[in-house]
C-alpha cells in the first residue's frame, strides 16, 4: 500500500509539473506583438491597394506566418494578396485559405 502512495504521488507530481511546462504551440508574448504588428502591416498593404477587395480578405499571423483567408475576385488577386504579404518586415511564410468567388 506504501509503494501505491508513492507512485499515486510520483504520478501527480509529474503531470503538474508537465502541465506547466512551455509548448512551442503557444505564442510567448514579444512573438505575440510581433505577429500583431505583422498582421497590422499586411492589413495596411492590402487596403492601400486599389486592385485588391481587403474587406473580403482575412489576415492573421502566428508566430510571423501570415494567415491569409476570406474570399477574393480573381487568382490574381490572391496571388498580389500573397506577395503584399511576403513583403512586410519579419513575415516568415504566407498560408493561402483564401476562396476565389466563381464570377456572377
Amino acid at each position: 500500500m506504501k509503494h501505491f502512495f508513492r507512485s499515486c504521488i510520483f504520478l501527480i507530481v509529474m503531470l503538474l509539473l508537465m502541465s506547466c511546462a512551455t509548448t512551442s504551440s503557444h505564442e510567448n508574448p514579444a512573438e505575440f506583438m510581433r505577429s500583431s504588428a505583422i498582421t497590422v502591416a499586411v492589413k495596411a498593404n492590402l487596403a492601400a491597394d486599389p486592385d485588391i477587395n481587403s474587406l473580403l480578405i482575412t489576415v492573421s499571423t502566428y508566430k510571423s506566418v501570415v494567415i491569409l483567408g476570406g474570399y477574393a475576385d480573381s487568382f490574381m488577386e490572391v496571388y498580389k494578396a500573397i506577395q503584399l504579404s511576403k513583403q512586410v518586415d519579419g513575415v516568415k511564410g504566407v498560408i493561402n485559405h483564401t476562396v476565389i468567388r466563381p464570377a456572377e
